[in-house]
């Protein structure tokens, strides 16, 4: 009688139910879950076999097509291992098109052209100094030479100019 009366209260109907709904969301979890398909129409059709295989690529010869100018490649109509005659075209190159100069271009411009004056300006007076040194190396071994032949000056010193010389003139 006694567990009789627990049931019938309020608290207790609160755990049976609380027990209750444990149990549904455990039977609920383990139930599959329902699995997507695709529908298709089945009909005849021929066979298609794949095969899929992995394997090394080996180039008996590799070539590097180069061109000496800036431009945009056309599209090359040309597949892997197609055969190419010697002097047919195998793809063409259209030239960039010119790009507006602006004052910055312009400016960049000018700046590279003094640059190389400049450079140009340079290169001309080390050429000269580079000729002068040499004429003055050549002379000082012909007194050097001179002084030499009367046994006045040792062999070494003939030996350091002439090498002076040939530095200079190189």
């Amino acid at each position: 009688m006694w567990c009789g009366q627990v049931l019938l209260t309020r608290r207790g109907l609160y755990i049976i139910v609380l027990f209750l709904s444990i149990i549904a969301a455990i039977v609920y979890g383990f139930l599959p879950s329902p699995i997507a398909i695709d529908v298709v129409t089945v009909k005849r059709a021929p066979l298609k076999v794949v095969l899929e295989e992995e394997g090394k690529t080996r180039l008996t010869e590799r070539f590097t097509i180069s061109a000496p100018v800036a431009g945009t490649m056309q599209r090359v109509n040309w597949d892997v291992g197609d055969k190419v005659i010697a002097g047919q075209i195998v793809c063409e190159i259209s030239p960039l098109q010119s790009t507006l100069l602006d004052a910055r271009s312009k400016t960049l411009a000018e700046d590279r052209v003094s640059e190389a004056t400049a450079t140009l300006r340079n290169a001309k007076a080390r050429l000269l100094a580079d000729i002068a040194n040499a004429e003055f190396a050549e002379s000082e071994y012909q007194r050097i030479e001179q002084i030499f032949n009367k046994k006045l000056l040792s062999r070494s010193a003939l030996d350091r100019a002439s090498s002076e010389k040939d530095r200079t003139t190189a």
